[in-house]
């Protein structure tokens, strides 16, 4: 499976792109080539509003300013609420590249009038929530995407002496902060600031 530029996977042959399905929930490991896909098909299966979310940490410069020098501690969330899939889809357009190879960031497509979100998180792994996940499932067997019993996602293979890696990945200048302002002139907007 390849993962996202900005993240190193210990033992990386130990995970493969799978999902399984309890309850209401969709988890998977997702290719790098096939996140963009995914996160398209979410929003285009239903006509609603969408709720676009951002979580990233604090910028290096404010992590010192609020106490931390090491590793980020504190994560900013950003938010677009009540959009069309034209608008929703607009992030991920412009973000592109630099925001779908990122290893810090975080970002959800949610439905709030049904409960159905996506969730694209580190390590290639991608949650999708559903009070009825057979509408998505048909995505993930379209993407080649198999289904497991047991799903082993990055975060079973870490360990204190083989820990993964996050870092920002920059293209051209363009990184996830870079992204935020950019984002802003299409109605996102920072809402809390929280410790991690």
């Amino acid at each position: 499976m390849q993962f996202v530029k900005g993240v190193e996977v210990p033992f990386p042959r130990k995970i493969v792109e799978s999902y399984t399905m309890k309850r209401c929930r969709i988890r998977s490991n997702v290719g790098a080539d096939k996140i963009e896909e995914l996160l398209t098909r979410f929003v285009k299966t239903r006509r609603k509003r969408y709720l676009f979310s951002l979580l990233l940490p604090v910028d290096v410069n404010v992590e010192k300013d609020v106490g931390r020098f090491e590793s980020p501690r504190y994560r900013d969330t950003y938010l677009a609420d009540d959009l069309t899939q034209k608008q929703a889809l607009a992030f991920l357009e412009r973000g592109g590249d630099a925001l779908l190879n990122d290893g810090l960031v975080s970002l959800e497509f949610s439905i709030p009038e049904t409960g159905d979100g996506i969730v694209f998180g580190k390590y290639n792994v991608v949650e999708i929530t559903s009070p009825n996940l057979r509408r998505y499932e048909p995505i993930m067997i379209d993407l080649g995407i198999p289904y497991v019993e047991k799903l082993v996602t990055a975060w079973d293979v870490f360990s204190p002496s083989r820990p993964g890696i996050s870092r920002l990945y920059d293209v051209d200048g363009r990184n996830v902060f870079t992204l935020v302002e950019e984002f802003k002139k299409i109605g996102l907007h920072w809402v809390a600031r929280d410790e991690v």
